[in-house]
């Protein structure tokens, strides 16, 4: 009994950590976030996933982010040179709107005239413009030999740091991520990249030198061509939050849709998913012993014992032994009579 109980209960444990461990597993694959905005979801069908930085490039030197396409609301106004992050498109009769996400007191979200927006020179501007160059060959970060951080690159050259995933967060993944095209650059160092890695999209490793933080900018981004920056005017009318303006320190205009920024996103402080997976898996390991520990003390049912230590229905049986005996010596009697 005690060990059929001890069996449920591993049973139990086993079916709780692959339940737990399941959304581990989809956090690794390719999630793209949503606005939460009623145009959107009224026109879903219609929206095209963009997932590309912007620099503001309105004609009188600032652009105006709308409540939703067409509309006369204005959220905010913000100067050319201003990075928007534009998450989806929306073609309006043949007319290009942008969704985004500002931070003002609150993240609200604004839908922006694509044509007032130039295009940031990013890893897919990088691919066309060197994707000739390109050689086909499989690799695997976690193959690499390398005892530092590893640095993630925005694009081969850039200069631009994407990402610093720290080597204790590695945990000798050896399938932590994979790609089959590799950048050679005029110093003979190859690049991989990566479609996707923990959350971060088209980026690049150098494979010879993966923990190197200081290699120059060969490819830097080129000059944007943006028109004359003006500051923009307070905003007038039927606004979210009236007289906001580009510049005001409540205002933050990012990339909701990725977990780093441009030199940035050190992960210290934050637990990765090994990191995670290993704490997982350890309690259950502890919740595993004391439950077998626990159960293993019970002792199946048994009826109290006798002195003789023959346990059972003792009382039972001599009851009926009575009755027997009770039976036969009448019966004995009635034959004398």
């Amino acid at each position: 009994m005690a060990k059929k109980s001890i069996v449920i209960a591993l049973l139990i444990v086993v079916l709780t950590l692959v339940m737990t461990l399941q959304p581990l597993q989809l956090a690794h694959a390719d999630v793209i976030v949503e606005p939460d905005d009623d145009f959107y979801r009224r026109n879903r069908q219609d929206m095209k996933y963009m997932g590309r930085s912007f620099y503001a490039n309105g004609e009188n030197g600032y652009i105006k982010l709308l409540v939703e396409p067409n509309s006369v609301r204005e959220v905010i106004s913000i100067a050319n040179g201003e990075i928007v992050y534009i998450m989806y498109t929306y073609s309006d009769n043949g007319v290009l709107w942008g969704v985004t996400e500002v931070n003002i007191n609150g993240w609200v979200t604004v839908w922006i005239l694509m044509d007032d927006l130039n295009l940031v020179y990013d890893s897919i501007e990088f691919a066309s413009d060197h994707g000739s160059e390109f050689v086909e060959r499989d690799f695997n970060i976690g193959e690499l030999d390398f005892d530092g951080d590893l640095i993630l690159w925005t694009w081969p050259g850039s200069g631009e740091i994407s990402w610093v995933f720290e080597r204790q967060y590695l945990m000798g993944d050896t399938n932590m991520g994979e790609g089959s095209t590799i950048y050679i650059d005029m110093e003979g160092r190859e690049w991989g990249y990566l479609g996707y890695f923990y959350g971060s999209r088209s980026i690049w490793v150098c494979l010879d030198d993966p923990s190197n933080q200081n290699i120059p900018a060969f490819n830097p981004a080129p000059t944007p061509d943006l028109q004359t920056r003006t500051q923009p005017p307070a905003t007038q009318g039927d606004t979210r939050e009236p007289n906001a303006q580009s510049g005001d320190d409540d205002i933050r205009i990012t990339n909701p849709d990725s977990q780093s920024s441009a030199n940035s996103g050190n992960m210290s402080g934050q637990l990765s998913s090994p990191m995670l997976v290993i704490t997982l898996v350890s309690l259950v390991a502890m919740l595993s012993l004391v439950l077998i520990r626990l159960l293993w003390k019970k002792e199946p049912f048994n009826f109290k014992k006798d002195d003789t230590g023959e346990g059972g229905n003792k009382s039972g049986d001599e009851a009926g032994q009575k009755s027997n005996t009770e039976a036969g010596q009448k019966s004995d009697n009635d034959s004398d009579k």
